[in-house]
């Protein structure tokens, strides 16, 4: 399985899922996995999975175990089809 985690810079009084930080600057709005026979799927934060909070690159890395990290702005279809990834 290869796993893609789209994120947003924020700034949030929420509590970083790893370590508890009371502080979170990263938002996960979105994964896609693809499995090694090219289907996929994509969750999104608010429609089919919940938002996850993190402090840091690190704990965001750690926890969602991605192969790709990807900053988005608005975390659109349109935007993240023109990044080059499926939607």
């Amino acid at each position: 399985m290869y796993r893609v985690v789209f994120y947003k810079k924020i700034s949030s009084n929420r509590c970083c899922e790893c370590c508890g930080k009371e502080r979170s600057n990263y938002k996960v709005v979105r994964v896609v996995e693809w499995d090694k026979y090219g289907n996929g799927a994509s969750y999104v934060a608010g429609h089919n999975m919940s938002a996850s909070y993190y402090c840091s690159m690190d704990c965001l890395r750690e926890r969602e175990m991605a192969d790709e990290t990807v900053r988005v702005r608005r975390n659109t279809i349109e935007e993240i089809n023109a990044l080059g990834y499926w939607a």
